[in-house]
């Protein structure tokens, strides 16, 4: 017979909406605050018209996307879908197919300017490092993660 203990945590019904993908609110914050989020909205190109996303919406998305684990477009749907998160995040995703709308409008060549993106939080880290003093050997680790597209 198993003897009987009392549980460390009380469960509770609550109304308050919940998400596993709580985790993924402080790399948004982090990117937010550290001024990336403004980083691209400056240097990725604008929307054609004014009523179009900004390229944040596009970029953060696909970012928290890759963060949380997953590997194709269609993932982006389980963070547009999550409403504790976006709410959270006050985050206003766009759909897949605008998502595929952008993609090709950028074409390769639209995407140049998130290197020199990269380019300035690589720069601004190293400086911060050695205003606080830290001085580290750095190594550069490549990993391009491919987002492939499910077949329909």
């Amino acid at each position: 017979m198993i003897p009987k203990k009392e549980p460390k945590f009380k469960l509770e019904l609550t109304e308050e909406k919940i998400t596993p993908k709580a985790g993924l609110a402080m790399y948004y914050e982090a990117l937010r605050d550290s001024g990336i989020i403004d980083l691209i909205d400056k240097s990725m190109p604008a929307p054609g018209s004014k009523r179009g996303y900004s390229p944040s919406a596009y970029i953060a998305p696909l970012m928290l996307m890759m963060l949380g684990g997953g590997s194709c477009i269609e993932h982006i749907m389980e963070i547009k879908n999550d409403t504790a998160l976006t709410k959270l995040l006050n985050l206003n995703i766009p759909s897949l197919s605008t998502f595929g709308d952008w993609s090709r409008r950028l074409g390769r060549k639209g995407l140049k300017p998130f290197s020199s993106i990269m380019d300035k939080i690589a720069i601004n880290a190293l400086r911060l490092d050695k205003k606080r003093g830290i001085h580290h050997s750095y190594g550069l680790h490549d990993n391009k993660k491919r987002i492939n597209s499910m077949p329909l």
